[in-house]
């Protein structure tokens, strides 16, 4: 694609170019060559982010992240759109059958489809904005596919060199495996911590009527800091006092301590090779991103 040659030309002569109209409620936020991107498209987008995480989050926690990274988003739908455009310029083309499979995986977020309707609904969406936006995703993933993470490749060299210089990212810290024994009223709890002092956990465990929680592994700052303090200064098959926490009792019983750890390179080495394949994509996309913008026409509002 020839570089545009930068010049002011008139948003009418812009409007017309590209056939978009522009709502008197819209704004135009950023031109991309003979594109624009409204602030209908960067709302759009939102809902359709909100939409993504509005099953997974708190409302008002979807709706001040998104506030906030506003100005990330539109970048990256600049971004999107040039990509959009090269993926255009190389005549790529989505199977539609894999396009019905994600939208399927996205409606599986919901109880039922009258859920994901009104969801559609709520965001002022239809299926059809939907589709589209999975369609253009997935267009972005075939071009970096082809463009990028096909040429990116790790050596066994830089494997092996990075698991030396960084040997302390695989250490596996100490954790402990411990039964964790909650109760309503403190005089149950101190019956039980006397019969795990004389009998051990093993008589306990089989009382079906207590409430207990086997926890395999867990590293010192995992529990809340009154636990931690208590559960690490336990010995193997020490049972701890019996702590009150929000008007419930709770007795600790340390079955066992897992020391830490160094672990091996072959142990790590997929981790590793995941760590520095992410690494370079992120180099090379940033430079591949580079290329486009300097070839192509791109302006913010």
């Amino acid at each position: 694609m020839v570089r545009f040659k930068i010049y002011i030309i008139s948003l009418l002569i812009l409007w017309l170019f590209t056939g978009k109209q522009l709502n008197a409620d819209e704004s135009i936020l950023a031109v991309v060559n003979e594109e624009v991107i409204t602030s209908k498209d960067l709302k759009d987008f939102l809902n359709f982010m909100r939409l993504q995480y509005s099953s997974e989050k708190d409302k008002a926690q979807v709706d001040e992240d998104l506030e906030r990274m506003k100005p990330e988003l539109l970048k990256k739908l600049v971004e999107d759109r040039l990509i959009l455009q090269e993926a255009k310029r190389l005549k790529i083309n989505i199977d539609k059958n894999l396009l019905s499979a994600r939208i399927e995986q996205i409606k599986k977020r919901y109880p039922t489809d009258r859920d994901f309707q009104e969801a559609l609904n709520a965001q002022g969406l239809t299926l059809a904005d939907i589709e589209n936006r999975i369609r253009e995703q997935m267009l972005i993933y075939e071009v970096i596919e082809k463009n990028i993470k096909s040429k990116v490749v790790i050596h066994p060299e830089e494997v092996n060199l990075f698991y030396t210089q960084h040997k302390e990212k695989f250490l596996e810290p100490e954790k402990r495996e411990l039964f964790v024994f909650i109760f309503n009223n403190e005089l149950d709890a101190q019956d039980l911590k006397e019969k795990l002092k004389q009998e051990g956990i093993d008589k306990a465990i089989n009382d079906s009527y207590l409430n207990i929680k086997h926890i395999d592994g867990v590293e010192r700052g995992q529990l809340k800091k009154e636990f931690d303090e208590v559960v690490f200064l336990l010995k193997e098959n020490e049972v701890s006092e019996v702590i009150k926490m929000d008007n419930q009792y709770y007795i600790f019983f340390l079955k066992k301590i897992i020391p830490a750890y160094q672990k091996s390179l072959e142990e790590v080495k997929g981790n590793i090779y995941n760590i520095l394949f992410e690494k370079k994509m992120d180099e090379e996309l940033d430079k591949w991103l580079d290329q486009l913008y300097k070839k192509s026409y791109v302006q913010f509002k």
